[in-house]
């Protein structure tokens, strides 16, 4: 009996199996490739029923002979002694390489001049006696250059040339300033520039990171840009054009999650209540997050202040709970977080808003305003106040997600289609392996 059963369930097993491989080799028979204008995969489009499609993401960074109008991506340059580097870079449908010495690397990429300083990093700032006579919050720029040299040369911060004219006056970055846009990479040697020019003009230029720049540094993909991610696969992969032999990837690296100035606070997403009673030190929770990409033990719960889902970089706790992913906190529970450090203000990004806003109190300012909808402003502190001030610079995000994409039949039966289809599978499972939380 037990074995006429088993045998029965081995049957059915079977069929079952063997009835996922048919199904599984028509949805590939009539697949299609969804491509970027420029040619770069970006999704594989499996059919599941009359005219439904199921779009599984392309990590692989493959294209179709790619050729991207414009678009420099790098450079990655690793420094080789005292004062010699290499460089690679992607300018257009290729890479070019270069070895060099000094301070600087000029690259010219369809017909436009770019220089990047290579001097060392300006040191991050963890704490500041008070603060500036003008602060400049920025947040969540996620890979906007467009956006971001707007920005700066509409707050007055950057001459014509993009070069600082902010004298002795500062900006803070809030986190995010990478991901979902293409010139992620353009993004972060904007800021590595503007922070050298500030630190030589007496002013300063101050990076957090965001939960993105900690994707960006595992080689989570989930929201890099298909172009970028397409790029970076020339160039050598996602995690090599970021690691710690490069100067980009050793400067973000050495950058802070929480930072500050007087008694204002600066989180990408904030301090949870629940972790007030095992710290109240800025500088213990940037030192976590270091020895953390250092490879260094830090401890669970050291780790979970920092980088777990209701950490410094990911917590959402100040807003409504309908929109966020930990626990609504009350505002006493916010005075508890400012009087555990001294600050009258938290600062935060992370969370859309419609407008920045000053919630629980005023203990909060959120400014997270990169949507379409959102007001076009920014946060500056003047004299120690929390002023907002209007841009009216646009973001443009549908735009960017609207771009030309290009539809082809997926051909199972040509040996590039193939190609394609293995590397999508291993890829995807590269970054099923990515920690999470990190």
């Amino acid at each position: 009996m037990k074995r006429k059963l088993w045998f029965y369930i081995l049957t059915i097993v079977s069929l079952l199996v063997l009835l996922m491989i048919i199904l599984l080799g028509f949805s590939l028979a009539n697949a299609k490739l969804e491509l970027s204008h420029s040619g770069v995969h970006q999704r594989l489009l499996m059919p599941v029923g009359t005219g439904a499609y199921m779009a599984i993401r392309n990590y692989a960074g493959s294209g179709d002979q790619a050729f991207i109008p414009g678009y420099l991506d790098g450079p990655v340059v690793r420094r080789q002694g005292e004062d010699k580097w290499t460089a690679s870079w992607y300018c257009e449908d290729r890479v070019y390489t270069q070895e060099g010495r000094g301070a600087k690397l000029d690259i010219t990429c369809a017909g436009k001049h770019h220089q990047f300083p290579l001097g060392p990093a300006i040191a991050a700032t963890q704490t500041q006696n008070e603060l500036p006579a003008r602060l400049v919050v920025l947040s969540d720029i996620e890979g906007n250059l467009t956006f971001l040299d707007a920005a700066l040369k509409k707050m007055e911060i950057v001459d014509d040339q993009g070069n600082w004219r902010f004298a002795n006056n500062q900006i803070i970055f809030v986190g995010d300033s990478v991901d979902r846009g293409r010139d992620t990479y353009a993004v972060l040697w904007r800021i590595y520039a503007l922070s050298q020019q500030a630190h030589a003009a007496g002013g300063k230029v101050h990076m957090l990171l965001g939960n993105h720049e900690q994707y960006l540094l595992l080689g989570k993909l989930k929201s890099a840009h298909p172009e970028h991610v397409y790029s970076a696969q020339q160039l050598g992969g996602y995690t090599n054009i970021y690691a710690s032999d490069t100067i980009i990837g050793d400067w973000l690296r050495k950058q802070t999650v929480i930072a500050k100035f007087g008694n204002v606070l600066f989180a990408h997403g904030g301090i949870n209540p629940a972790f007030v009673q095992h710290t109240n030190s800025v500088e213990d929770i940037n030192q976590t997050m270091w020895d953390y990409w250092q490879g260094k033990s830090t401890g669970k719960l050291s780790f979970d202040i920092v980088m777990a889902q209701t950490g410094v970089s990911r917590y959402r706790g100040y807003f409504p709970a309908s929109s966020t992913d930990s626990p609504s906190a009350k505002t006493e529970d916010v005075r508890k977080v400012l009087k555990a450090f001294n600050a009258s203000h938290i600062v935060v990004g992370h969370t859309i808003v419609d407008k920045i806003s000053f919630l629980h109190d005023k203990g909060v300012i959120a400014v997270d305003v990169n949507d379409d909808q959102s007001a076009k402003e920014l946060l500056v502190f003047e004299a120690g106040q929390p002023n907002i001030v209007s841009i009216d610079v646009p973001r443009n995000i549908n735009a960017e997600k609207a771009g030309a994409k290009k539809i082809r039949p997926f051909n199972i039966a040509e040996s590039a289609d193939r190609s394609v289809l293995w590397s999508l599978i291993k890829a995807s499972y590269v970054q099923s392996k990515v920690p999470n939380p990190y």
